[in-house]
């Protein structure tokens, strides 16, 4: 049966009442209550990662533009240059780590298999993580006291 679990009425261990077999080894039977939807383990949890990789991407991808958009509109409104307003965005830390970590998150939700998506591999997954903790830790612990956005602002940070 490979290295998973089939949820089926066809899966002999499930058959005999003894729950699912993975790897020789016979697992619960409360994890193949599931039992008529044929799923194996690794497809729910692969639904399941996908799902919240998509979330996260959007979130991510969302408060990214409308934070481009604010400083895109700030330096209209002040008659100051786009492009000037752009470069700033994108001179950010926080905005280079976000944009990698919504990246990672795109391209998990987009894969078929967690090894194939950047969040799949280990050097990856652990640098992004670094990256946004630097992010949370300076924000929390050195801007929130100087930093009281209201608005659009608000939402984006």
């Amino acid at each position: 049966m490979g290295d998973t679990a089939i949820y089926s009425a066809e899966t002999p261990a499930r058959a005999a009442g003894n729950g699912a077999v993975s790897n020789g080894r016979i697992l619960p039977h409360a994890l193949s209550i599931a039992g008529g939807l044929g799923r194996t383990l690794s497809e729910t949890n692969r639904r399941t990662r996908r799902i919240y990789a998509a979330a996260g991407a959007v979130v991510g991808w969302t408060a990214l533009v409308l934070q481009l958009w604010i400083m895109v509109h700030a330096a209209i409104v002040n008659g100051t240059s786009v492009t000037a307003a752009v470069v700033r965005y994108v001179s950010f830390f926080t905005i280079l780590s976000n944009i990698a970590v919504a990246t990672a998150l795109t391209a998990s939700a987009a894969a078929s298999r967690a090894e194939d998506s950047a969040l799949g591999r280990p050097r990856t997954a652990t640098a992004l993580a670094v990256y946004i903790t630097i992010v949370g830790a300076v924000y929390s612990l050195v801007l929130r006291r100087l930093w009281h956005p209201t608005g659009a602002q608000a939402v984006a940070d």
